[in-house]
This record gives structure tokens, C-alpha cells and sequence, in this order.
């Protein structure tokens, strides 16, 4: 991976780019699900406390008042955490709304580093091509090389049988 990204020059730095975006995304989104993690936990505390008070509560058959006052002190505290969790919930929201914004801005960036990708092995495709043709050039003017050599040397033995049949004359 290495070599590949220092082949890719500029787009390998912008590559770095694009994988610490994508690392700092990523650790938001841990740090959200920690909240998230945080406020169930507080709910659920909170809605165990409701229920040992309305046990509370009906344990306490002395008086319809104390009753009603507890339960609307339970209630109460389970209002409270829902407007805490309701709260809790509109802050994910616009966290994931952002994310999502900047997982677009990753995925554009993607896109360009996979068309400068594919740009690049064309070129080399072509590359490749010519020196392949370029090679073939070669195999053909060696072989066509070797025939001339063939043809001088024919020829040398031919031009030796003039001088022998003139010398003899």
C-alpha cells in the first residue's frame, strides 16, 4: 500500500486526507453511541426509581393523598427524563445529520480519488500497450537483422564465385 500511495503522488496525500476525515468521523460516532449508552442507562435508573416509589406508593394504604402525591411525583420524574431523553435524542440528531454531511463530502472525495484511479490504469494500460508493440518492433527488426546477415553472407559467396570463374578465364 505503501508504494502504491507514494506512485500516487498528490492523489495519495489526498488519500491521507479523506482516511483521517474518515477516522475523525468515526470516533465522533463512538463518542455519540457513549451518550447514547449514558442516557439509557439514566433512563432506566429513572424508571426503576418510578416503580419502587408507585410500590412505595401502594404500599402506603393510609392515605388516597400520599398515594396521589407520589404518583404525581413519579410521574414527574418520568416527564423529566422523557424531556432529558427527548433532549438527549435532538442533540443525535443534528450529530447525525452532520456526520452525514461529512460521509457525503468522503464519498465525493472517493469518487475523484477512484476517477484519478481509473485514469491512471488507463495510462499505464496504454502504456503497457506501447511497450508491447514497441517490443514486437524490436523482435521484428532483429529477425529482419538476422535475414539480412543471411542474404550478405549468400551474397559474399556468390560475389566469391565471380572472382573464381573471372580468374579462371
Amino acid at each position: 500500500m505503501t508504494v502504491a500511495r507514494a506512485a500516487a503522488g498528490e492523489q495519495g496525500r489526498g488519500f491521507a486526507v479523506v482516511a483521517g476525515e474518515v477516522r475523525d468521523v468515526a470516533t465522533q460516532s463512538a463518542a455519540s453511541a457513549g451518550d447514547v449508552a449514558g442516557v439509557v442507562a439514566r433512563t432506566a435508573a429513572a424508571i426503576a426509581e418510578v416503580r419502587e416509589r408507585l410500590r412505595a406508593g401502594s404500599g402506603r394504604l393510609g392515605g388516597v393523598g400520599a398515594v396521589a402525591d407520589a404518583g404525581r411525583e413519579s410521574l414527574g420524574l418520568v416527564v423529566s427524563g422523557l424531556e432529558r431523553t427527548v433532549q438527549f435524542v435532538e442533540r443525535i440528531t443534528g450529530d447525525v445529520e452532520r456526520q452525514a454531511a461529512a460521509l457525503g463530502g468522503i464519498r465525493e472525495a472517493m469518487g475523484r480519488v477512484r476517477g484519478i484511479t481509473e485514469a491512471a490504469a488507463e495510462r499505464a494500460e496504454h502504456a503497457a500497450t506501447a511497450s508491447e508493440q514497441q517490443r514486437a518492433a524490436m523482435d521484428q527488426l532483429a529477425e529482419t537483422g538476422r535475414r539480412t546477415a543471411g542474404t550478405a553472407v549468400d551474397l559474399d559467396a556468390l560475389a566469391g564465385r565471380f572472382r573464381v570463374a573471372a580468374a579462371v578465364e
